[in-house]
C-alpha cells in the first residue's frame, strides 16, 4: 500500500492537471477573499444639482439638510423662472437633476430617489413650520416637544460578536470541500480506468494484491489532495488577514481543522465509491456514464452544505448531518456557526464511519472482480456475484 501511494503522490504532482486544477481553484479562493474587501466598502456618497424657483428658494436650507441623512451632497442653483428651469434639466452639459418651486417637483424623466426624499422632508417641515407660526405657536417649544430620543435596542440574547464572518468562513470551507471531493474522487476514477484500459493493471495484479492497490490508490490520491487542502487555506487565511476581510487570523483555525476533517471523511466515502464505479468500465469515455450519480449526489451534498451555511440550526441541515453521504459537508458549517454539540458531531462521525465498513466491503468486491474483465460495462450485481 505504502509503494502504491507513494507511485499515486509523485505522479499527482507531476500532472499538469494537478498544476492547473490547483491555480484555478486558488484563483477563486482568492477571488472569494479579495471582492469583499474591495466592492463591500460603503456605497459612494450620492452628488445632486438642484434648481430653486420662486417659493423654491425658501426650501433650499432645508434640502441640503435633509440631504446630509441620505447621506447625498446637494449643490443649489437659484434660477430666475420655470423656463429656466426646464432648460437647464435639459441641458446636454451639467444638466441639473431636480428644478423645485414652490408647487412641484420637476425632474426630467426617472427622479432620484435619495433626492426626491430629501425635498420631500424639506418642503414638509418648512410648510409645518410656516402653518405653526400662523396658527401663533410658539416653533421652539414644537420642536423641542417633537425631540424625542429613539428607543434603545436591547436583545436578551445578542449573538456573539464575529457571526457573520464566521458564517462567511462556513460558506467558504464549503465550497472547498465541494471542489476537492469533486476533483479527487473524480482522479481516483481516472486512475482506476487508465491502469485497466492499458492493461497496467494486470503487471500490477502480479506484485500487490486488488486490495493494496485499491487502499494505495485512495491514500496516495487523498494524501495530496489533503496538502493542496491545507495550503489553500493557509494562503486564503493569509489573504484574508492582508486585505482585512478576516479581522481575526486565529478564527480561521476552528474552520480549517473543521474542513480538513470533512475531507478526510468525505473524501474516503466518495474516492471509495468512485475507484468502485470506475472499475466497472474499461474506457475513458465510458467514465464519464458510470460515475454521474455519484457526481449528482456531491451536487445534492454541495446544495445541502450551502443551506447549512445559510441557516445552521435549520430543520434540513439538522436531518442531513446524519445522512452519511452528505454530512461531511454539512457538519463542518454547523460547527463553524456553533449551532451543534460534540455528541451530535460524535453520532454523525459514527454514522459516516459505519457508512464507510459498508462501503469498503462493497468496493473491494466490486473492485477485485471487475478489474481484470473489459469489453462492456460490468454491472455492480454481477461483479457482486462473482465474489460468491
Amino acid at each position: 500500500m505504502r509503494l502504491v501511494a507513494r507511485r499515486e503522490l509523485v505522479e499527482r504532482l507531476r500532472d499538469r492537471g494537478f498544476h492547473v486544477s490547483t491555480a484555478l481553484t486558488l484563483a477563486v479562493l482568492l477571488a472569494l477573499v479579495t471582492v469583499p474587501a474591495v466592492v463591500g466598502g460603503p456605497p459612494p456618497r450620492a452628488s445632486y444639482a438642484v434648481g430653486l424657483v420662486d417659493r423654491g428658494l425658501e426650501y433650499g436650507p432645508r434640502i441640503v439638510a435633509a440631504a446630509r441623512e441620505v447621506p447625498a451632497d446637494v449643490r443649489l442653483e437659484v434660477l430666475p423662472d420655470l423656463a429656466a428651469g426646464r432648460e437647464r434639466l435639459l441641458a446636454a452639459d451639467d444638466p441639473l437633476d431636480a428644478v423645485v418651486t414652490g408647487d412641484q417637483l420637476l425632474v426630467e424623466s426617472e427622479p432620484p430617489a435619495g433626492l426626491v426624499g430629501a425635498v420631500q422632508t424639506a418642503v414638509r417641515g418648512s410648510e409645518s413650520a410656516r402653518r405653526l407660526a400662523a396658527a401663533g405657536i410658539d416653533l421652539t417649544a414644537v420642536t423641542l416637544a417633537q425631540d424625542v430620543p429613539a428607543l434603545p435596542v436591547r436583545a436578551l440574547a445578542p449573538p456573539p460578536p464575529g457571526v457573520e464572518q464566521d458564517r462567511q468562513l462556513a460558506l467558504v470551507t464549503v465550497l472547498l470541500l465541494y471542489g476537492q471531493l469533486l476533483a479527487y474522487g473524480f482522479w481516483v476514477a481516472l486512475g482506476v480506468v487508465e491502469e485497466k484500459s492499458s492493461r497496467v493493471v494486470e503487471l500490477l495484479l502480479a506484485a500487490v494484491r486488488p486490495r493494496e492497490l485499491l487502499a494505495g490508490k485512495v491514500l496516495g490520491i487523498g494524501l495530496l489532495g489533503l496538502v493542496q487542502l491545507t495550503a489553500l487555506a493557509a494562503v486564503g487565511v493569509a489573504a484574508a488577514t492582508a486585505t482585512g476581510t478576516l479581522e481575526l487570523p486565529g478564527r480561521a483555525v476552528g474552520p480549517v481543522l473543521v474542513g480538513v476533517g470533512g475531507f478526510l471523511v468525505g473524501y474516503a466515502l466518495y474516492a471509495t465509491a468512485f475507484a468502485a464505479a470506475a472499475a466497472t468500465v474499461s474506457r475513458s469515455e465510458e467514465l464519464q456514464h458510470a460515475v454521474t450519480p455519484l457526481t449528482l449526489l456531491v451536487l445534492v451534498a454541495f446544495g445541502l452544505g450551502v443551506t447549512a451555511a445559510a441557516d445552521p440550526d435549520g430543520r434540513v441541515a439538522a436531518v442531513a448531518t446524519y445522512l452519511p453521504p452528505v454530512a461531511p459537508l454539512v457538519v463542518p458549517p454547523r460547527v463553524v456557526a456553533g449551532e451543534i454539540g460534540a455528541g451530535e458531531v460524535a453520532l454523525a462521525l459514527a454514522l459516516c464511519l459505519a457508512a464507510l465498513a459498508a462501503l469498503l466491503v462493497l468496493a473491494d468486491r466490486v473492485y477485485r472482480h471487475s478489474l481484470l474483465r473489459t469489453g462492456g460495462r460490468v454491472r455492480l450485481r454481477e461483479a457482486w456475484r462473482a465474489g460468491r
